[in-house]
């Protein structure tokens, strides 16, 4: 399956990827876009071959050698087709239209980073956020798809989280939301998309009788502090409930939901906890 086909065809990558999506046929303006990218970021970023944009200051020291960062931008002809980010409408809780907005545009560009997976995440975000705010700056996509946190958002939303931290914009983390069970009363998950790409955990809670709105704002300020701090709450550490004095267990569990991987599990203990853990 090749991208223009399918753009979720990257979503098994672990980076950063966004698809970019216009109403009309939309030409990229290199010489803008990099003199923009430079005015945020003073990078060093230059423009090395058709779609490939390198920032030449910020260096990932591998085994073999020494490259700069880098960010990858493909023009690709798909038009906007729900079907190919069914996940990503289903969790986009600040697009209400997601469905409507993506069928109505007829091309996608896809931004994703390459070459930074040692890089730390304030580091990484800020790089490819600052390509990715110069890039909708001077093309104005219609909608935006962050394959990686799964989650549409409207680029004018976006935009107005511009004057905030990288990882505070809306796109760069996401707090999925299920239902497991029957009825209003059924156990509920919520886990997080978007820090396992940038080489942290994605934290999960499975738990009843609790507010949804005050779960998911824990994990999105414990997901925030990861990012700020590094990896330092580690199994048999606890965070701070939702409700004064109380203390949340943390563990690494396998994810419930799809995709597969380790996550930090955060257990709010009797009678909230849901589930087993092992």
């Amino acid at each position: 399956m090749q991208p223009e086909e399918d753009p979720d065809y990257w979503k098994e990558y672990l980076v950063q990827t966004v698809a970019l999506l216009y109403k009309t046929k939309t030409a990229i303006d290199y010489e803008a876009l990099l003199a923009r990218s430079e005015e945020l970021l003073d990078s060093g970023i230059e423009r090395a071959g058709e779609g490939l944009l390198v920032h030449t200051k910020v260096l990932s020291e591998f085994e073999a050698a020494t490259v700069p960062v880098q960010t990858t931008i493909i023009e690709t002809e798909a038009k906007g087709e729900p079907r190919h980010y069914v996940e990503s409408i289903e969790q986009s809780w600040n697009c209400e239209d997601a469905e409507e907005r993506i069928s109505n545009c007829m091309q996608t560009v896809l931004v994703s980073e390459m070459m930074d997976y040692q890089l730390d995440a304030p580091t990484r975000l800020r790089l490819f956020h600052g390509v990715l705010q110069a890039l909708i700056e001077t093309t104005s996509p219609h909608t935006m798809v962050f394959l990686h946190s799964q989650q549409v958002i409207d680029p004018k939303l976006y935009m107005e989280d511009c004057s905030l931290d990288p990882v505070q914009r809306r796109g760069a983390l996401n707090v999925r939301f299920y239902r497991v069970g029957n009825g209003e009363e059924g156990d509920m998950l919520m886990d997080t998309r978007g820090l396992d790409d940038i080489g942290l955990h994605d934290l999960q809670c499975h738990y009843r009788g609790l507010p949804p709105n005050e779960v998911a704002r824990l994990l999105f300020n414990v997901a925030v502090y990861l990012v700020e701090n590094g990896a330092v709450i580690d199994s048999g550490n606890t965070v701070e409930g939702i409700k004064p004095d109380s203390k949340w267990l943390c563990q690494f569990e396998e994810s419930i939901v799809e995709p597969e991987r380790t996550v930090l599990d955060i257990n709010p203990g009797s009678p909230y906890a849901a589930g087993g853990r092992s």
